[in-house]
């Protein structure tokens, strides 16, 4: 019907006669039946063709019509008959001819494979699972109905126009499309994603770097790989450990040459950057990995935690590092933890380092200022001092007891006293304390050192140290006699230390 001739090829389906082919089934009527103007019977066809036969015919021959349109999608099967009956009426409605043939004898239906109609269980719990919805019963049935369904007690049968209507799934979707998907409310799914969360490691990490921010400290990052220089520059020794690095193959330059095992030289680049920047104060702290070599060269290095802290300018000094360092033991809950002071260390200044040291003997943290050498070699002017130190993240998370209990508030009242005492300056405030705590027992409830003198009236190496010691028991209220008595012990095991009470 298009004046063009077209080539037919195997398994395109065509309507033929005995001789030839008059037309190809659900696409386009062929030149050798259509009607003209002297037509005078006309034979009625009415039929249903399979939907991927047509469109694969369409496409190959490039002929896309209403007719293949239409049957690509699969019409209803049942709807050939009454289609040609309609078709018939209209001819005699019309006046358009005179139907000569009907009935049974008139009409020949070719129609070996009968559709079998679907009939499907109406299961409305399991359709409210599937949707996650609370549909009533009713409404299903209704919503069904009014879609052309007929409805059976719980059986449902699927018309011959809704083929696509397979299984419950395919019911569902028609109830819910009426209902509204708006309707159905949010729920979680069912096999629960587990959601991301930190590890214990970095759970820690950050519970740090929000505790130094809030003591008015900034977190830094630098590279992990730095320069081999840096170790001379810190005046490490040449046997220390800490020299004995991973070096990279292919480094970037000798500045970039082998990985950091300390975080030490990176936060003084740092600090001397900031003041060659004119930068008035700088407290900076950094939580990063070290490069450790294994022993076992086939193996990767370690890679440990440390935090490194570094300050200068503004109220700075030791006491502001060691202060920090104290806050992280003391958020750790690291009891017994002591300060001895170290001289040996060659990157500080004899006399103002010191090592943060637990219970067991494990060197917690390093603090000291700056020796003035290294101040020097990084830019820093004679008048301006600077503190750094490392603590050992690894080492104070194994010991860290994150579990609070409730302690309640002391029934009784303490009572305090004052020693104001005069040792050589080579006696520890630390170990002070200690003996404090030792002689007094469990009724030593606290020992803060308020008060540190230098004079010539207390003698060449003499120094005065004030003490505030809280004595207070727990199930009953201390009398003076039972404070003076704790006095007198306490005064008894600082006099084995070398120190008396000032005069």
């Amino acid at each position: 019907l298009d004046d063009q001739p077209h080539e037919l090829k195997a398994g395109m389906l065509v309507i033929a006669d005995e001789k030839k082919a008059v037309a190809l089934a659900g696409v386009m009527g062929g030149q050798n039946s259509e009607i003209t103007d002297t037509t005078k019977n006309v034979i009625f066809e009415s039929a249903n063709f399979n939907g991927a036969s047509v469109r694969v015919t369409s496409r190959a021959l490039g002929m896309r019509t209403e007719s293949s349109s239409r049957f690509e999608k699969n019409l209803d099967p049942e709807s050939v008959l009454p289609a040609l009956e309609r078709a018939c009426e209209l001819v005699e409605l019309l006046g358009a001819g005179e139907v000569v043939g009907t009935g049974e004898e008139g009409i020949t239906d070719i129609y070996p494979d009968r559709w079998q109609q679907t009939v499907l269980t109406l299961e409305p719990d399991k359709i409210n699972h599937f949707l996650g919805s609370d549909i009533p019963a009713d409404y299903m049935k209704n919503v069904l109905t009014l879609l052309g369904f007929e409805i059976d007690g719980d059986k449902v049968k699927v018309p011959s126009w809704r083929e696509d209507v397979k299984t419950m799934s395919d019911l569902a979707e028609d109830i819910i499309r009426i209902r509204g998907y708006n309707t159905v409310e949010a729920t979680d799914f069912k096999a629960r994603v587990r959601p991301g969360s930190y590890t214990p490691r970095q759970a820690y990490r950050l519970r740090l770097v929000n505790l130094l921010c809030s003591l008015g400290y900034s977190e830094i990052y630098n590279f992990s790989f730095i320069s081999p220089k840096f170790f001379d520059r810190c005046s490490i020794k040449a046997d220390d450990p800490l020299r004995n690095t991973v070096v990279i193959r292919n480094p970037l330059g000798e500045d970039t040459s082998v990985m950091r095992t300390t975080l030490l030289p990176s936060m003084l680049e740092t600090l001397s950057h900031n003041y060659n920047h004119h930068t008035e104060d700088s407290w900076l702290f950094e939580i990063a990995s070290v490069y450790l070599p294994n022993p076992d060269e086939t193996k990767l290095p370690d890679e440990p935690f440390r935090i490194s802290l570094g300050a200068y300018g503004g109220d700075a000094d030791f006491y502001t590092l060691k202060g920090a360092a104290e806050e992280i033991f003391g958020d750790a809950q690291i009891d017994g933890v002591k300060w001895k002071a170290v001289s040996d260390n060659p990157t500080f200044h004899p006399g103002r380092c010191a090592d943060a040291i637990s219970s067991d003997g494990t060197i917690l943290a390093t603090i000291g200022e700056l020796h003035p050498d290294i101040a020097k070699e990084y830019g820093f002017e004679p008048s301006t001092r600077v503190y750094a130190g490392t603590v050992d993240f690894a080492k104070v998370f194994e010991l860290a007891d994150f579990a609070r209990e409730y302690t309640p508030l002391p029934k009784f009242p303490a009572i305090e006293r004052d020693f104001a005492l005069v040792c050589d300056e080579t006696v520890e405030s630390g170990a002070i304390c200690d003996a404090v705590i030792k002689a007094g027992g469990k009724l030593v409830e606290n020992v803060r050192l308020f008060d540190v003198y230098r004079g010539a009236q207390l003698g060449e190496g003499k120094v005065s140290l004030a003490y505030t010691v809280t004595l207070r028991a727990p199930d009953r209220t201390l009398t003076a006699e039972e404070a003076d008595k704790v006095s007198e012990k306490i005064l008894k095991a600082l006099e084995a230390l070398g120190a008396e009470l000032r005069k």
